[in-house]
Formats: C-alpha cells, sequence, structure tokens
C-alpha cells in the first residue's frame, strides 16, 4: 500500500492523529509529520485539519518520479532541501537510490548521510535514546571516511534538528567522496 505524508503545522491538530490506526506520527519544529497508508485515513486527516495548516503532502508515486527524473546531483540537492526542511523520510528515500548504485567508501558515506536522518526521525518518534545512539555510531563510521573539514560539517553531538546551510552543502558536495557520485 502507498505511503502519503501530511506535514502540519499546528501541533494541537497532531494529537488528534496520535492513537489513529495505521497512522504513524513525528514530532517536528513546525508542528508534525503524519505517515497513512490508507486513503481513507488520509481523507479523514484532511477533513480535521484547515488548509492553511499543512505544510505539505506527499506520496511515494512523487518521490518515484522525483527519482526516476532527476540526476544524482540534482537528487543529492533536492534530498538536502528535504532535510532541512525535517523530511526525513523523504530525504532517506531519496538517498537510497544512490546508494544501492555504489560500493565501498562511497556507499558507506551515502549510508552515513542516510543515518544521520534516521537519528533525526528516531527523535522525532519520540524515541531520544535510540537518535542519540544512531548518531553517535554514524560519526564513529564518518570520521573514518571524510577530512576533519567535512567532518567538522556535522553537531559532536546529537541534535535536533540538524540543518546544513549552502556554504556546508557545497563542502559536502564538493568532498572527494561526493566527487566520485556527481
Amino acid at each position: 500500500m502507498p505511503r502519503i505524508l501530511i506535514g502540519i503545522r499546528d501541533s494541537d491538530n497532531c494529537i488528534k492523529f496520535n492513537k489513529t490506526d495505521g497512522a504513524i506520527i513525528r514530532h517536528t519544529t513546525y508542528g508534525c509529520e503524519i505517515d497513512v497508508f490508507d486513503y481513507s485515513i488520509f481523507h479523514s486527516v484532511l477533513k480535521e485539519i484547515r488548509e492553511e495548516s499543512i505544510v505539505f503532502s506527499s506520496s511515494d508515486e512523487q518521490l518515484d518520479r522525483i527519482k526516476r527524473d532527476m540526476d544524482d546531483k540534482s537528487l543529492i540537492i533536492y534530498a538536502f532541501t528535504l532535510f532541512n526542511q525535517e523530511r526525513y523520510w523523504e530525504y532517506h528515500e531519496l538517498l537510497e537510490k544512490i546508494w544501492r548504485k555504489y560500493n565501498g567508501k562511497i556507499k558507506e558515506f551515502i549510508q552515513c548521510l542516510i543515518h544521520v536522518g534516521v537519528s533525526q526521525v528516531k527523535f522525532q518518534l519520540e524515541q531520544p535514546k535510540t537518535a542519540n545512539t544512531v548518531y553517535l555510531r554514524t560519526m564513529e563510521k564518518m570520521r573514518s571516511l571524510v577530512t576533519n573539514d567535512e567532518f567538522q560539517l556535522f553537531p559532536e553531538k546529537f541534535a535536533y534538528p540538524i540543518k546544513f546551510d549552502e556554504k556546508q552543502l557545497r563542502v559536502i558536495l564538493e568532498s572527494e567522496i561526493m566527487k566520485n557520485i556527481i
């Protein structure tokens, strides 16, 4: 069954759906993100929420189209745009397409980028210990893959939300490992 994502600006609206079967709620700094796997739940969510409270909606179909239509560099840039919007699940989905293509250090590096997003998702799911563990393990692995300057782009300790500005993204895109991808 396809996944539909809805970003909602108002935290009070998120509480309404916390116990809904067939929905996963992830808390964000702007409100929440709801994953639904059933169109009837999607429609009931839309009935309950004022249109101006909806930040975005997305689906597996849209992500598949993006993965098909974008080259790797554009896909990575767009993935980081989603990351900065706290849309970590979609970020993960897009990077996974690239991850599947490579081996060795490139694959490990992309996997680390994915796991940084996973740590953020775990925090959104109110699992802070797991978020911290995933992040620290990822940073251990990352340290062996990138230069010290590149490593410094990531917080030393887990933080939520992590954001990457244009300069930081440029350093990531111009890293030795990324040059082999894009």
